[in-house]
């Protein structure tokens, strides 16, 4: 099994690989126990660290990782890379798209009561 490792904030930072690495190993061991199967037989996780675009500000993360939630499907397709490059201007569009449907939603839906939540 895979695991892929998506940074924005920059590629070849060995204390991010590092972290990688636990946590693929903790969802081994979080695996091995879900499904009753140990050592030999339980599923292990291989980081796969992703060519992606760094993010071009300090401020953008989760927009990011919305439009990687959107895009991403794991082909390279952008330039040696599996998400294309964004301005900070096309982050802030982005980012005011979310602003719309969270006002029409606390204004016009009535909030989180439509949703049943």
């Amino acid at each position: 099994m895979e695991m892929f490792a998506l940074d924005i904030v920059g590629h070849n930072r060995k204390e991010c690989k590092k972290i990688d690495i636990v946590i693929a190993y903790n969802l081994d061991l979080f695996f091995g126990h879900l499904f009753n199967r140990y050592e030999d037989n339980k599923p292990s996780f291989q980081v796969q660290h992703v060519h992606t675009p760094i993010q071009p500000n300090s401020y953008d993360c989760e927009v990011i990782v919305l439009k990687f939630m959107e895009l991403w499907d794991g082909v390279e397709k952008y330039e040696g890379k599996t998400m294309p490059n964004y301005a900070s201007e096309e982050l802030q569009q982005v980012r005011g798209n979310m602003f719309v449907i969270e006002f029409w939603m606390l204004t016009m839906c009535g909030g989180m009561k439509c949703c049943n939540i």
